[in-house]
């Protein structure tokens, strides 16, 4: 966790800037009080991401509504990585990376018991889909951004 918080967002690989922002959207969607898979469909247009979508929804339902502690997210083009942001980044990199003992300890501390086994699948079974199309959530930072390079 500790390696994404504060992070410029930029520095993350592709697919972990797509569930970050992804994240975003489902969190601004909610305080707008408009539908957070309509939301999610029209900020992913590519057809292969279609299927992501309820996994996605599904995963934030239960981190907001079983969570057990405030996840604070950042504003859609908020440039760094909040803490509450780190914490799942850091927990996609466990399920992308097929950690599933890892990942469902981490998962128990942030929602409840009923609300994790359904958490972790939908995680599971997101990560493989955007693993497909290239884009899975490892979270390692970006080639030649590590060091400032690009900015």
């Amino acid at each position: 966790m500790y390696a994404y918080c504060d992070q410029p967002v930029r520095h993350l690989d592709s697919g972990s800037r797509f569930v970050l922002h992804a994240m975003r959207v489902w969190v601004d969607a909610v305080q707008h009080r408009t539908c957070p898979p309509r939301a999610l469909m029209i900020a992913m247009p590519q057809r292969e991401l279609v299927p992501v979508i309820g996994d996605l929804h599904g995963m934030m339902l239960r981190l907001h509504s079983h969570g057990s502690t405030p996840m604070p997210f950042g504003e859609l083009k908020h440039p760094a990585i909040t803490e509450g942001e780190a914490m799942m980044l850091s927990l996609w990199a466990m399920i992308a990376a097929d950690e599933p003992e890892h990942s469902r300890a981490s998962i128990e501390a942030l929602v409840s018991e009923t609300a994790a086994s359904p958490m972790q699948a939908a995680m599971v079974r997101a990560a493989a889909c955007l693993s497909a199309v290239g884009l899975a959530p490892v979270g390692r930072m970006a080639v030649g951004t590590a060091s400032g390079a690009g900015e």
